[in-house]
This record gives structure tokens, C-alpha cells and sequence, in this order.
């Protein structure tokens, strides 16, 4: 049975637990007539809303008022050390997704010779090397990036046309690629770059971009010219991903 008392005609309600809540409030130091702060260390709070988790600690404040409560939560603090530690983990992360799509962005596919191999300049030795194309990287490079001609498809026709660059041609006009003209081109670079120029013109500009479209254009009365094509392309993708793969992230 509650205990109440009447005053001027109005029932009042005992008020020996209201006075314990105020009392217990009040203990906190907080007013219940207007709003104050409480400042509490919420590392769950801080790590699910925030979401970040290299910060063990981080104060927040809680509003009180009236009506209800509302709680704000602070931009996490790190020390010196941390941001440091942060930014190299991040930077570190940024170069391995850079160096993945280097790898994954290497192509060398007979059926479509416009796919570069994308290979960097100081990468190029990996296609040279022990080659008659050693020490020759650079026009292979520049035929990539100026005409978008694989590189190992332009080693593949002149190695086949000029006999691995002993062809009177080759040692005489600097015609490493089989060309029926008696133009001197006066470098493997020039004869490379019009290679490049002549593989867009004649041939990907009507739709031939395979050495199978290529092959009975370019070399008509040989029809082994296509096998040879493919077969000096072939799993030299596979190759060049896993070359540079195994130099590891110093390479980008």
C-alpha cells in the first residue's frame, strides 16, 4: 500500500524515491537544470562507430538534457609514432595493388597483336635477353607506347624474316622485317617504328589485329608463317607475369 499525503486537496505522491534519483544524479555532477558533459574512455564505441582500431583510447562526451541524451563521439588522437606507422602501412599497401595490375596488365596474345605487352623500359631485358634483340629494348618500347604494337610480335616477324638479323636486308637496309621496298632505313629503331606505322595502316585499321588475319597479307606465299607467329608468342605472357612477380615490389 503506497504511502501518500493530501495537501490543499491534491494527492502528492511520496517522494522518497525521486529524491533518491535526483541525489544520485546530482552525485555525478550533473545538473538537472540545464545540460552538462561527462567525459568516459568507450574503446568498443570508438572501434565499431569510428572504426579505428590502431587507437585504444578516445574520449567522448555525453550531452544530457532534459528530453533525453545524445551522444557525440570525438575524432580519435594517435601519437606521432602512430600517424607514421599508419602512413607507411598505407603506403605499403598502395604500392602492392600498383605492382598487382602491373603484372596483371602484361599481355602477349597471338590473336590479338595490339595488346602490348606493357612492360616498362627498365623491363624490357626480359624479352632481349640472350636475343639478337639485346641491347635493342628501347625500339621495342617505343613501338609499344607509339603504336601500340606488341613488342614480342614485332621480335617474332623480324626474327623469321631476317633470319635472326643475317638477311642481306637486314645487314645492308636495316630491313629487319621482310619489307618489299629497297628503302634504307638506317637503324633497327627507324625499320622498327615503320613496322609499328605499317602493321596499324594496312592491316588492324581493316580489322586484321591477329597474326592468322596478318599472315596471308603480309607473307602470302608462306602459309607456316601464322604457326610460326603464334608459336613464338605463345606462354610468353605467363612468362613475363611470373618473371616479374618473382622481382618482387622493388620493381615498380
Amino acid at each position: 500500500m503506497k504511502h501518500s499525503n493530501w495537501i490543499g486537496g491534491k494527492r502528492v505522491v511520496a517522494i522518497g524515491a525521486a529524491v533518491t534519483l535526483i541525489t544520485a544524479i546530482m552525485s555525478l555532477g550533473v545538473s538537472i537544470l540545464a545540460p552538462s558533459e561527462v567525459t568516459a574512455n568507450a574503446y568498443v564505441i570508438q572501434e565499431t562507430i569510428v572504426e579505428h582500431k590502431s587507437t585504444p583510447n578516445v574520449s567522448f562526451t555525453v550531452h544530457v538534457d532534459n528530453s533525453g541524451v545524445e551522444t557525440e563521439i570525438a575524432e580519435p588522437t594517435i601519437s606521432a609514432d602512430e600517424e607514421r606507422q599508419l602512413q607507411e602501412e598505407l603506403i605499403v599497401e598502395s604500392r602492392e595493388e600498383e605492382f598487382e595490375a602491373y603484372i596483371n596488365s602484361i599481355y602477349c596474345d597471338p590473336n590479338d597483336v595490339t595488346k602490348i605487352t606493357n612492360l616498362k623500359l627498365e623491363d624490357m631485358p626480359i624479352l632481349t635477353d640472350g636475343t639478337w634483340w639485346e641491347g635493342y629494348e628501347e625500339s621495342l618500347y617505343h613501338l609499344e607506347q607509339n603504336y601500340g604494337i606488341n613488342a614480342v610480335f614485332a621480335m617474332a616477324v623480324s626474327t623469321l624474316e631476317s633470319g635472326g638479323g643475317t638477311s642481306s636486308r637486314a645487314r645492308n637496309r636495316d630491313n629487319y622485317y621482310g619489307l618489299s621496298t629497297s628503302t634504307n632505313y638506317g637503324s633497327r629503331y627507324s625499320c622498327t617504328m615503320y613496322f609499328g606505322d605499317l602493321i596499324n595502316r594496312k592491316y588492324v585499321s581493316q580489322g586484321r589485329s591477329s597474326v592468322y588475319s596478318i599472315g596471308p597479307k603480309y607473307c602470302p606465299p608462306n602459309r607456316q608463317w601464322e604457326s610460326y607467329m603464334a608459336e613464338y608468342m605463345s606462354g610468353v605472357q605467363s612468362q613475363l607475369r611470373s618473371e616479374i612477380a618473382s622481382r618482387g615490389i622493388s620493381t615498380i
